[in-house]
């Protein structure tokens, strides 16, 4: 799937044109997402290149990774890890999503330091705005310190989204300001390192909505 500009595009088409024919439904909005029915079980499937998440009902898996077995060199496990995100599945209906260990290796790869004293309670700062008419000041990393933040981003890290939009908007002459910026950002991501999202069934379907006047 790598290697070529057409590589991963051919190997999604062909993984396509099997899923198909095994019987599954493509999402209509999002090419990367499968449905597979089996007397009346369901799961999805989930595609990122030659990496694949299956989840659902324990039939509809077990029957569709034995018609995937059929066509691929596969093997199947309990994820850990998926595209940057920890997954921790402890039991049934509990699972827990989080950017812990990118997050850890982020700071060892950019080599960025902490020198800030106190709590940073926000990526970005309120009293300084980026422009593309300051004075520029070169930085070889800038462009790969926001395309970190950007796939925390995209990942599980919302509150950082904001300020990577406005830093992607000088990436090609970043400023003072955008370095600084950048640079708190990248600390601030790596001290709430261990933020996650939590879903639990039992939580959510005993979930009731206070009372109002």
């Amino acid at each position: 799937a790598y290697g070529t500009k057409q590589g991963a595009r051919r190997f999604y088409d062909y993984n396509k044109k099997v899923l198909l024919h095994l019987g599954l439904t493509l999402c209509p909005n999002e090419p990367c997402l499968f449905r597979y029915l089996h007397q009346g079980s369901v799961c999805y499937l989930l595609q990122y290149v030659d990496d694949a998440l299956i989840a659902g009902d324990s039939t509809a898996i077990a029957h569709l990774q034995q018609k995937m077995k059929q066509h691929f060199h596969c093997k199947f496990e309990q994820p850990k890890d998926f595209l940057g995100l920890d997954l921790t599945h402890k039991q049934q209906g509990e699972l827990t999503l989080s950017m812990t260990s990118f997050t850890t290796k982020m700071k060892d790869v950019l080599q960025f330091s902490d020198t800030y004293f106190g709590d940073i309670l926000t990526p970005g700062r309120t009293d300084k705005k980026v422009n593309r008419t300051d004075p520029h000041e070169p930085n070889e990393q800038y462009r790969s310190h926001v395309g970190t933040l950007n796939w925390l981003t995209m990942g599980l890290r919302y509150d950082l989204a904001f300020v990577t939009k406005e830093l992607s908007r000088v990436l090609d002459k970043p400023t003072q300001i955008a370095n600084e910026i950048s640079h708190r950002a990248l600390v601030y991501a790596h001290r709430t390192k261990d933020a996650h999202l939590r879903f639990s069934y039992t939580l959510m379907t005993n979930y009731a909505p206070p009372k109002t006047r």
